[in-house]
């Protein structure tokens, strides 16, 4: 039967706006029972849930194990495995692999004796293979893709401290060795990105002291199958740059971003696109208040970017994983913060399959004697938000007194809490003045110190999201 043209007018509407009207997930979660994780990698997985890739520290002999974790697409824990019982190793990236497998780039060892670490899993994360690539000096692993022929390519950096070279190894399937190459001068050249392009050469990103306009500077090499030099590449200026994260772009050149460090010795996002031959299109610098770094970049499906990393909050002893939406000439469209504890952090960051974002970092409670770290994970929509609905915040009942106060006012909790919390304070425009952490059993004193007079907003805080927030007045 042939449809009439109204008909299939309404047809076309109706698959648009079921699409639409598909409510994106969004979540926000923490992972580590004993509070001592740190989250460095994650990607959506085939089966739309995540991998998160880390470390977590052992107490109590302070031993660093290999942290994998998997999610359904609720953010939902699946399951979760530790590799390695060392000291000092770092986690850097996680990829799934053909067959629905995992490969994990990483390094062990001391700080002068470092030795490079792959490891594959089967889909349930259980280990198939580990090795170790060792060189004189140290070598370090920090990102590593699955090739077009199976095997891996992986990007570090090796030699003796202080004077590494950025370091690429191509391994078979089985992470048998098939060339590796070091490239860069004397000073100090450090990869941390790798990526392969549609033609089978790969786009290495790291930072030069060698090369360049003075200092530190973006360094882009472009190798050919084998591991020759097709070109090189450095973006900066006489400040210090560095660049960590590198996404391939649509046109056939790539964008990098990192950081800046400014004469003032304050630090920016510092985002380079570049064409196909690595000539320069634009760069920009975001934030820069105080210490902000951009740790993870992609492309987004309109054609923009994303972009993920820390912001230093206003009083300098706190801060936010940090996000930020451009389009494609870098023009800022919107920007989220997250947080849980004092110390929030981004490392890792992707476009999911419902365009919405997924962010990996840290969330850590800075209370003295005793700081608790946890792999914090944010789900988001496309317009970064992350809707309550989905997490409702857990109604605990209080009271206020005074209220409106002059020299210090109490809050009273109805029942025992015994967690750790943080109470920030803002003022009328949603400024943040201040925040002071602690453990609350059942109540909060808040002393006003040299607070003008005025009203004022506060929101308290604990690993579980939050627990209170509404208005005071200093009289």
């Amino acid at each position: 039967m042939k449809l009439k043209p109204y008909v299939i007018v309404l047809v076309v509407f109706l698959s648009a706006s079921l699409s639409i009207a598909q409510a994106q997930i969004t979540f926000e979660k923490t992972f580590s029972d004993a509070g001592t994780a740190i989250g460095h990698s994650v990607r959506q997985t085939t089966d739309g849930g995540y991998i998160l890739f880390g470390i977590d520290l052992k107490l109590p002999d302070y031993k660093y194990s290999w942290y994998l974790v998997k999610t359904d697409s609720l953010g939902e824990l699946q399951w979760e495995k530790t590799f390695g019982d060392e000291y000092a190793i770092e986690a850097q990236t996680v990829e799934q692999t053909t067959g629905g497998g995992y490969i994990l780039c990483s390094s062990l060892g001391g700080p002068f004796t470092d030795s490079l670490v792959l490891i594959k899993t089967d889909h349930l994360g259980n280990q198939e293979w580990f090795h170790t690539y060792p060189v004189d000096g140290r070598s370090v692993g920090r990102s590593v893709q699955q090739t077009q022929d199976g095997g891996f390519i992986v990007a570090g950096y090796a030699g003796m401290d202080m004077h590494e070279n950025v370091y690429v190894i191509k391994t078979d399937p089985d992470g048998t060795i098939e060339w590796s190459r070091t490239y860069g001068g004397s000073e100090g050249d450090l990869g941390y990105c790798v990526r392969q392009t549609e033609q089978g050469a790969y786009m290495v990103l790291g930072n030069t002291y060698n090369y360049g306009n003075g200092g530190s500077d973006v360094y882009v090499l472009k190798l050919a199958s084998n591991g020759d030099t097709l070109w090189t590449k450095t973006f900066g200026t006489e400040e210090n740059e560095i660049g960590v994260s590198l996404a391939l772009t649509s046109d056939g050149g790539f964008i990098s971003l990192g950081g800046v460090i400014g004469s003032d010795h304050n630090m920016q996002f510092y985002a380079v696109k570049a064409d196909a031959n690595g000539h320069q299109m634009w760069s920009r610098k975001y934030g820069g208040q105080w210490w902000d770094f951009g740790q993870s970049v992609h492309q987004t499906l309109d054609g923009g970017y994303f972009m993920a990393g820390i912001f230093t909050l206003a009083n300098s002893l706190s801060s936010e994983m940090h996000c930020i939406k451009t389009n494609s000439n870098g023009d800022i469209l919107w920007e989220r913060g997250f947080r849980k504890g004092n110390v929030n952090e981004a490392y890792a960051a992707q476009q999911t399959s419902d365009a919405g974002y997924v962010v990996l970092g840290t969330t850590a409670f800075v209370i003295e004697p005793m700081t608790t770290t946890y792999m914090y994970l944010v789900k988001t929509d496309s317009m970064g938000n992350v809707d309550d609905a989905e997490n409702p915040e857990k109604e605990y009942s209080f009271s206020i007194c005074p209220n409106p106060f002059f020299q210090s006012t109490l809050f009273k909790f109805d029942s025992p809490l015994d967690v750790e919390y943080i109470l920030e304070l803002f003022d009328a425009q949603g400024k943040e003045l201040g925040e002071q952490s602690g453990v609350v059993h059942d109540e909060i004193y808040l002393e006003r110190n040299d607070l003008p007079a005025g009203a004022y907003f506060f929101k308290i805080t604990t690993e579980n999201g939050i627990i209170g927030k509404g208005k005071i007045v200093a009289q």
